[in-house]
C-alpha cells in the first residue's frame, strides 16, 4: 500500500527489508501463545508414505522394527499412496463430480449449541459406534456430525507431551486413544476419521509437514504432522483437531478450543500445513515444499482480524541496516505491539516501534547488534475503552495479552538506534509519532518534535526533572514545538472525559549526539 505521509522522517527512510538469499531455513519453537500442537507422527502412521524409506523413523520409534507396514496399511484410508501428479489426478477422479467446499461460509455458521453438546456428551468407554451413537443423536446434518466431532476430541483428548518430548510411540488406533485419552497428532487424526466414518462422513487422513514445535530444517522433504479432510454435503473441507485442542506452553499442554482448524481456509493453512500429497493443499496452483518454507508464520487469528501484509512476504529476511520495518494493513479497530528476541531472549522494549497511519500499520524494528533476531508480531481488535491509570503504565505486558499473529526472522549485519519507549494508550489512541524517533535526545539541546494524536485536546512534555511543562501548538490533529531534555521528557495527551494527561511517549537525555533526534 503506499505511504500516505510525504514527509516521514529522515531516518525513517533506511527502513528496508529483502528477502534473504540463504538456502536454509532455520525453524524453532513457536512461541509462547502461539497454536501450534504439532506432534512427531509415530512410526505406524508413516504407513502413508510407503514408498518411502523408513531409516529416518528407525531412530525416532523402537518398535518400528515389529511394524509390518503392509500388513497395517489398511488401517489409515489415504490409499492408494501416489507418487506422481498422474497418480494424484486418477485418485482425485474418484470425486470429480464433489467438489471443494466454501471453508469461508462454513466457519462462518454458529456452532454454538453443536460445541456445547460435543462439549457436554461424557463417555468413559473406549467404543467408537458407542460413542458415534452418542454424538449423532445431537447432529443432523453433515456439517453438524464433522463439527461435534471436533469438538468433542479437543475437549475430551489430551495431547501426549511425554511421548512427544521423548519420541516414543503414543496411542496410536481410536480405541487405543479413547480408552487412554491421549495422543499425538496420528491419533488425533484417526479418532476423527474414525467417529466420522462412524458417523456416515467421508474422512481421509492427510499426511504432511507443519511448522510448528518440532521442526528441522535439513529434512525439510520429510512429513511430521496429520490431519484430516472431510466430505461435508458433497464438498472437501480441511480440519486439523490436534492444532484445535491447544497448544504447547513451558512444556505442558494447554487446552484451548480453536475452532480455526475446523473447515480452515485453505489459502490460510498452507502458511502452516503443507501436504504431502499436492492435492488436498485445495489451491489452484499448489506451493512447492520450498515455497511453503519460505511464507512467514501467520496464525490463524492474522487472518480472522482482517490483517494483510503489504511487504516482507518471506518468513526470513535480511536488513540492509541496523533498523527495518515490516508494513501491514490492518481495519482501525485492531491494536498491535510487538518485541525482539535473540537466541529466544526477548529483547528491550525500544528495539520495537509500532504505529499506524490509518489502515497502515508499520512494525519497525532496531537491532543492538549485528545478528539473527525473531519478530513476534501480537494484535486483537479493540474492545471497550480502558480508563485505569495503572493499564496506562503497562505496555510492554500487552505482548502477552493479545494474541501472536506473526513472526519473522531477520538477519543484519549492523546495529541501529533504539527507539523511544512508548505506551499503551499511544497504540489505543492511534498516535503517530513523526520525528524524533529515537529513545535518546541530546541533553539541554533544541530538538524539534512532532506528533499525530487523533482527538487529543491538548498534548504537553513534561520534563521530569524539571516538572516544566512545554505545550504543542495544534495544528488538527497534529501537535508540533520544540523542547530541550534535561532529564526524561514524557509526551502526554489530555482527551475529552476527563482531566488528566495520559503518557504516550518517554525520551531519555544523553550528555552526547550518539543517540540525538533524528
Amino acid at each position: 500500500m503506499p505511504n500516505r505521509r510525504s514527509n516521514k522522517p529522515s531516518s525513517q527512510q533506511n527502513f528496508r527489508l529483502q528477502p534473504s538469499g540463504a538456502t536454509g531455513l532455520w525453524f524453532g519453537i513457536i512461541l509462547a501463545g502461539a497454536i501450534a500442537v504439532s506432534g512427531n507422527i509415530s512410526g505406524k502412521f508413516n504407513n502413508l508414505s510407503l514408498r518411502k524409506p523408513f531409516e529416518s523413523l528407525a531412530e525416532s520409534f523402537a518398535d518400528l522394527k515389529s511394524f509390518d507396514p503392509w500388513n497395517q496399511r489398511p488401517r489409515l484410508s489415504l490409499a492408494p499412496v501416489l507418487d506422481s501428479n498422474l497418480e494424484q489426478r486418477q485418485f482425485w477422479q474418484q470425486y470429480q463430480n464433489r467438489q471443494i467446499g466454501d471453508a469461508v461460509y462454513l466457519q462462518k455458521k454458529n456452532y454454538t449449541e453443536i460445541d456445547r453438546l460435543g462439549f457436554s456428551t461424557v463417555y468413559r468407554g473406549n467404543s467408537v459406534a458407542e460413542l458415534a451413537n452418542l454424538l449423532k443423536k445431537h447432529a443432523k446434518t453433515d456439517a453438524q456430525k464433522a463439527r461435534i466431532i471436533y469438538a468433542w476430541i479437543a475437549r475430551n483428548i489430551t495431547y501426549d507431551v511425554q511421548a512427544f518430548q521423548s519420541r516414543q510411540n503414543s496411542y496410536y488406533t481410536a480405541a487405543e486413544v479413547l480408552q487412554y485419552r491421549l495422543a499425538i497428532c496420528g491419533g488425533y487424526a484417526n479418532l476423527y476419521q474414525a467417529l466420522g466414518r462412524e458417523m456416515g462422513l467421508d474422512v481421509v487422513i492427510v499426511e504432511g509437514f507443519a511448522k510448528g514445535i518440532e521442526t528441522d530444517q535439513d529434512q525439510t522433504d520429510r512429513s511430521n504432522h496429520a490431519w484430516n479432510a472431510v466430505m461435508i454435503d458433497g464438498a472437501w473441507y480441511l480440519v486439523d483437531v490436534t492444532w484445535g485442542a491447544g497448544n504447547l506452553e513451558d512444556g505442558r499442554f494447554k487446552r484451548q478450543f480453536n475452532p480455526a482448524y475446523f473447515a480452515a481456509v485453505p489459502a490460510q493453512l498452507i502458511y502452516s500445513h503443507h501436504p504431502t500429497l499436492d492435492l488436498w493443499q485445495m489451491l489452484p496452483s499448489p506451493y512447492s515444499r520450498q515455497q511453503f518454507l519460505a511464507l512467514p508464520r501467520l496464525k490463524p487469528e492474522f487472518f480472522q482480524f482482517g490483517l494483510a501484509l503489504q511487504d516482507a512476504t518471506q518468513y526470513r529476511l535480511r536488513a540492509v541496516t541496523g533498523r527495518a520495518r515490516i508494513t501491514l494493513k490492518a481495519p482501525p479497530n485492531v491494536i498491535f505491539t510487538a518485541r525482539l528476541k535473540r537466541q529466544n531472549q526477548i529483547l528491550a522494549e525500544t528495539q520495537t516501534f509500532v504505529q499506524r497511519n490509518g489502515d497502515r500499520v508499520e512494525v519497525n524494528m532496531a537491532f543492538p547488534a549485528a545478528g539473527t533476531y525473531q519478530l513476534e508480531i501480537y494484535a486483537k481488535p479493540q474492545q471497550a475503552k480502558v480508563k485505569s491509570a495503572q493499564h496506562n503504565k503497562q505496555a510492554q505486558q500487552q505482548s502477552y495479552q493479545l494474541p501472536l499473529v506473526a513472526n519473522y526472522e531477520l538477519i543484519t549485519t549492523q546495529a541501529g538506534a533504539a527507539f523511544p519507549k512508548t505506551y499503551a494508550t499511544y497504540a489505543e489512541k492511534r498516535a503517530y509519532l513523526r520525528t524524533p524517533i529515537t529513545a535518546t535526545l541530546p541533553r539541554n539541546q533544541s530538538v524539534n518534535l512532532e506528533i499525530t494524536v487523533p482527538n487529543a485536546l491538548d498534548v504537553a512534555v513534561i520534563d521530569q526533572q524539571t516538572d516544566k511543562w512545554t505545550k504543542l501548538q495544534k495544528r488538527g490533529d497534529l501537535f508540533v514545538g520544540v523542547v530541550k531534555a534535561r532529564g526524561a521528557l514524557s509526551v502526554s495527551a489530555k482527551f475529552t472525559g476527563g482531566g488528566e494527561y495520559w503518557s504516550l511517549v518517554t525520551y531519555q537525555p544523553t550528555n552526547n549526539n550518539t543517540g540525538g533526534a533524528k
